[in-house]
């Protein structure tokens, strides 16, 4: 019962999380894999999440402290402002630029800030103009708009910076951002090639932990869980940023896969180090009882201004009693808005989760799902194009779903579920498509019946607490 409880809650509550890809890419990890393949080859390709590990070990053993979440935090909010009077001191030194974006877009990770997200992307862009074609300021550049989600930006910052006389001093850097942004477009095989080079000359835990999360996006989860557990053993730092984010890729890794236990014990091991990292509460939230749900993030919506915690910490409230969660999701709708609004790439994927689930808006949760499309083409991006698609009876968004989705090389089973449901019953004119049996064009009603079952079973769970 208590599995089916959290089963339920991951559907209600993280139908905005459980498909996203949490976080910026600013120095290597997530993303999904869309590789085009020939149709041949369709048949054998692996499908992403294929096992889930239930005997996975929950740790590797690590019992080393780690600094103290509240001294660690004001250390970077220390650094932070050291940077800033820096560059108010010295505004032509690019390298202090390079470490205030770094800083930054850690805090805003961690804490969930989209004030520290926009003034990295606006530090990296106005660097002083003297040095802006330099190859430093290129890089930086590319970090900030891929840490946006302008991935195509980035990657041409990228192109030019290689071309430079002095590229070579960079070059790793260079491969390392390009591979980074490889990865949260999708791009599997291209971002392995580096990642895997890369963890095999210096097996660091941030470098295991990269590999690890692409090869678990490839579908190889026993081996990615494999090298999360040989990442913790390297960890030495008394920082406990790289290790909770070691945590925190393997538990989403095993919550994908079905492995609810162990990804909720080894999320409970990332919130015992840092419970104020937003994307480490906010699945673990969905993961327990509602009440205890409640206490993980109610602390978080006094200092966050990340819609993703109070659209969770209203379904919760709501599931405890009934409209008591109604200011927090009034709260979420109003954020989601705003940062739409204000970084639409990088939270088009969150947006179009809530829009289209508790948020209720159907026009919304479309426009957020295509806008998701423009910059990558992951499995988590073509899950909520499916999903919004079906709702929406959108047959267009449809038929591009299905005519990507066909191509990839990497699949959740999931995706490969929503494309057995449209596949021969709907109809694509572009695609010289026509089902067999269909008197009319459009998906046929049984095809839409999942996501109406689906949006009904939601709408029951925020409306009263499910059975425990």
């Amino acid at each position: 019962m208590k599995a089916m409880t959290r089963r339920l809650l991951a559907a209600s509550t993280l139908g905005l999380l459980a498909s996203c890809t949490c976080g910026a890419p600013s120095s290597g990890g997530a993303a999904s894999s869309s590789a085009s393949v020939a149709s041949s080859d369709l048949a054998a390709a692996p499908a992403s999440e294929s096992a889930p590990a239930s005997a996975s070990a929950v740790s590797a053993g690590y019992k080393g402290k780690t600094t103290s979440p509240g001294i660690e935090l004001g250390n970077l909010d220390a650094a932070i402002a050291g940077a800033d009077k820096m560059i108010r001191e010295h505004p032509d030194n690019n390298g202090t630029y390079a470490k205030l974006v770094s800083l930054l877009l850690l805090r805003g990770r961690v804490l969930g800030k989209s004030a520290d997200l926009v003034r990295a992307h606006e530090l990296a862009e106005g660097i002083p103009a003297a040095d802006k074609e330099s190859v430093p300021s290129l890089l930086l550049r590319a970090r900030g708009r891929a840490a946006i989600h302008h991935f195509t930006d980035a990657l041409a910052d990228l192109d030019l910076a290689e071309k430079k006389p002095d590229a070579r001093d960079s070059s790793a850097q260079i491969r390392s951002i390009r591979a980074t942004i490889q990865a949260a477009q999708g791009r599997y095989d291209d971002a392995f090639a580096f990642f895997d080079g890369r963890a095999r000359s210096a097996p660091t835990t941030a470098n295991l932990t990269d590999l690890a999360v692409v090869l678990g996006k490839m579908g190889k989860v026993k081996e990615a869980d494999a090298m999360f557990l040989e990442g913790e053993l390297k960890f030495r730092a008394v920082s406990p940023f790289g290790l909770v984010d070691l945590y925190f890729e393997r538990a989403m890794m095993l919550e994908r896969a079905g492995d609810l236990d162990t990804a909720t014990k080894v999320y409970r091991a990332a919130y015992d180090r840092l419970p104020q990292n937003v994307h480490v509460a906010l699945h673990l939230a969905q993961l327990v009882a509602p009440s205890e749900g409640v206490t993980i993030l109610e602390p978080l919506a006094e200092t966050s201004d990340d819609p993703d915690v109070f659209a969770g910490l209203g379904i919760l409230k709501n599931l405890l009693e009934a409209h008591s969660g109604d200011a927090s999701l009034a709260r979420a709708k109003v954020l989601y808005d705003e940062h739409f609004t204000k970084l639409p790439e990088a939270y088009a994927d969150h947006a179009g989760w809530f829009w289209l689930n508790v948020g209720a808006d159907l026009e919304k949760a479309v426009k957020a799902a295509k806008k998701n499309l423009e910059q990558r083409s992951t499995i988590e991006a073509w899950e909520l194009a499916f999903a919004v698609a079906t709702a929406a009876k959108d047959d267009e968004l449809l038929c591009r779903a299905q005519r990507e989705v066909k191509k990839m090389k990497y699949r959740s089973p999931r995706l490969t579920e929503a494309l057995g449901k449209v596949e021969g019953k709907i109809t694509c004119p572009a695609d010289g498509i026509t089902p067999a049996s269909s008197a009319s064009p459009g998906v046929s009603a049984s095809a839409r019946a999942p996501a109406s079952a689906s949006a009904s079973s939601s709408a029951r769970a925020e409306k009263k607490p499910a059975p425990r």
